[in-house]
């Protein structure tokens, strides 16, 4: 009797044991979730959080059908730099860079004159890599290639060293032309979805600065979908014990209700 009672308590141990494990899997994920997310916002690369990617792929269409109409009725052509460096380039592609530079920026309170200037960069960098390739054809893609395996910054610089070398230095924007096409996209993007707004301010040498910074909307949006993703990506350890066991497609493998309906089949 006494060593069947001694059995139960080290069992019921164990479970303990085991479902503190579970929720400490699940505080673990959250940790490294937040982690991941500070890291990428401190380095500009605000695009690669979960956040981020979900922002871009939510609005690239909508931003996409507002550069078409900015196209489409140009209110004067011949004095519209946006609209004649714009003209002719892919309307998905400038709407998935022109997002995408702008997330990278969101929560970091950059100048209207900084996002532009980048915005801007990363689509002159497009276009000229599209009359680069429409001329070279396989031997510019194939440079790109090989291009793509290295680091942002050492890409971007050893294709431009290469475009020039090779002659397409008229392709190359000026620095006017890149601030028209930047500011033009952030206008596109503020008219069409309220990511972001213009935010100008009194600096303390009384002189005044706007900046982009994201709507109360997108800060909301952004910390509701942050809390309900961080708890999905636990960080998954062994058990202690036997695994439960699966009765169907979901709901194996662990104990606790901490981690949610397990699929019997891991998800990337």
């Amino acid at each position: 009797m006494d060593v069947t009672l001694e059995i139960n308590d080290n069992e019921t141990d164990l479970i303990q044991e085991q479902l503190q494990l579970e929720t400490d899997m699940l505080t673990g994920g959250v940790s490294r979730f937040r982690r991941t997310t500070e890291q990428a916002i401190q380095k500009g690369m605000e695009s690669n959080t979960a956040h981020g990617r979900a922002i871009v792929i939510r609005l690239v269409k909508t931003v996409a059908q507002g550069l078409k109409e900015h196209l489409d009725n140009p209110s004067n052509t011949s004095r519209d730099i946006s609209w004649k460096k714009l003209n002719g380039m892919d309307v998905d592609t400038v709407a998935y860079l022109s997002i995408v530079h702008l997330v990278d920026a969101i929560s970091s309170k950059n100048t209207l004159l900084y996002v532009a200037r980048s915005l801007g960069a990363g689509i002159e960098i497009q276009d000229r890599l599209d009359r680069w390739i429409a001329d070279e054809g396989d031997i510019a893609r194939n440079t790109i290639k090989q291009a793509m395996k290295k680091a942002y910054g050492a890409r971007r610089y050893g294709l431009t060293n290469k475009m020039n070398k090779d002659g397409y230095t008229s392709t190359s924007w000026s620095k006017s032309e890149r601030v028209h096409v930047g500011f033009k996209m952030i206008d596109i993007i503020i008219r069409t979805t309220g990511l972001v707004r213009l935010d100008t301010q009194v600096t303390s040498r009384k002189r005044r600065s706007t900046c982009v910074i994201p709507s109360e909307e997108t800060m909301h949006w952004i910390k509701e979908y942050n809390k309900y993703v961080e708890v999905l990506k636990p960080k998954y350890l062994p058990c202690i014990i036997p695994p439960k066991q699966w009765t169907d497609v979901t709901g194996g493998g662990y104990h606790g209700h901490d981690i949610d309906e397990l699929p019997i089949v891991r998800r990337r």
